[in-house]
C-alpha cells in the first residue's frame, strides 16, 4: 500500500463531511487515513481521521484538496453458481454519508459574525475570509452597503412616523387658529358696531389680544405645515433609497456566496466518490463482478 506524505510548517484546516473543522498542523496522508496533531498542542499526541469522513484539506499555503476516498478493494471468492437459483443483474450500494448539498449560505443577521454559514454553523471573519480569499473585500463591500441601506430605511422609516405625529399637531394647530381667527373677526365686528366703523378699533387692547393669539397660531400652524412636509418628503426618499441600497448589497453578498456553493458542486462531481456502485452479471455459466468508482 502506497503512502503519501504531507507536511504542514503552518496551520492546516481539516474540514469533515459533517461540518466540524479541526485546526491542525498535517503530518501524513494515506490511502485511508490522515495523521496530525491539533494546532493547539503540537506537542500533544498524534490524532489519525478516517478519510471516509473527510471532505476537503485545506493547507496553510492556500492550497485546498477535495479528498476522495477509496475504499478498501472488495474481495470476492470464487464461487460456482447455482443455476437453477435467479441472479439478480445489478445492485447498487449508497454511501450512508452524502455529502451536503447546502455548502455555504449568506445571512444579514449574523451582528458580530461573518454573515456566512457554513453547513449550518456560523462563520467568524477569520474562517469566511478563508473561504472566499479573493472576494473577501467584495464580500465586506455587499455587506457595508446592506447595512448602510438598512440604517436609511430606519431613518426614513423614522423620519416619515416623525411626520404623521407633526400631521396630527398640524391639524389641532389649524382647528385652534381657525377658532382664534374666527373669534377675532367676532370681536372686530362688534367693536366696529357699537364705536362705529370709523373708530380706531385696532388700538383697542382686548383686540390686539385677539390679534396677537391669531398671529401666533398661524406661527404654530406653518411650523408644523412645514415640519408634516419636511418628515413625510425626506422619510420616504429615505426609507426607498435604503431598502434599494440594502436589498442591492444583500443581492450581491449572496451572489458571491452562491459562486463558491457552484464551484464546490463542481469539485465534488469530479472528485467525490460518494457512490460506489456493485454490479454482478452472468456469462455462461461463469458470474462476472464489476466494481465501478
Amino acid at each position: 500500500m502506497a503512502f503519501i506524505g504531507v507536511n504542514a510548517s503552518a496551520q492546516d484546516v481539516i474540514v469533515k463531511r459533517n461540518g466540524e473543522e479541526l485546526q491542525c498542523k498535517i503530518l501524513e496522508v494515506s490511502k485511508n487515513e490522515v495523521t496530525y496533531k491539533r494546532w493547539s498542542n503540537q506537542e500533544g499526541p498524534t490524532f489519525a481521521e478516517k478519510k471516509s469522513e473527510i471532505f476537503m484539506i485545506k493547507y496553510e499555503n492556500g492550497e485546498k484538496e477535495v479528498v476522495a476516498y477509496e475504499s478498501p478493494a472488495l474481495t470476492v471468492s470464487s464461487v460456482t453458481p447455482n443455476l437453477s437459483t435467479s441472479v439478480p443483474s445489478e445492485m447498487t450500494l449508497a454511501d450512508p454519508t452524502p455529502i451536503s448539498n447546502v455548502y455555504l449560505e449568506y445571512t444579514s443577521r449574523g451582528k458580530r459574525k461573518s454573515g456566512i454559514i457554513k453547513w449550518g454553523h456560523m462563520q467568524s471573519d477569520e474562517q469566511a475570509q478563508s473561504i472566499l480569499t479573493n472576494d473577501w473585500l467584495d464580500y465586506k463591500s455587499a455587506r457595508k452597503d446592506e447595512r448602510k441601506g438598512k440604517v436609511l430605511a430606519i431613518t426614513g422609516g423614522t423620519l416619515f412616523l416623525g411626520g404623521l405625529l407633526w400631521t396630527v399637531f398640524y391639524i389641532g394647530n389649524y382647528m385652534y387658529y381657525l377658532e382664534d381667527k374666527e373669534r377675532y373677526d367676532e370681536e372686530v365686528a362688534r367693536y366696529q358696531l357699537v364705536y362705529g366703523y370709523n373708530s380706531d378699533w385696532q388700538s383697542d387692547s382686548y383686540i390686539k389680544l385677539w390679534e396677537e393669539r391669531v398671529s401666533s397660531g398661524r406661527k404654530e400652524k406653518n411650523i408644523c405645515l412645514c415640519s408634516m412636509l419636511g418628515g413625510l418628503v425626506s422619510g420616504s426618499v429615505l426609507f426607498i433609497v435604503g431598502k434599494t441600497k440594502a436589498k442591492r448589497g444583500h443581492k450581491n453578498a449572496t451572489q458571491i456566496v452562491n459562486k463558491y456553493n457552484d464551484e464546490y458542486e463542481k469539485n465534488s462531481k469530479k472528485t467525490s466518490m460518494s457512490k460506489l456502485e456493485f454490479n454482478i452479471g452472468s456469462k455462461g455459466n461463469n458470474l462476472a463482478f464489476t466494481l465501478t468508482f
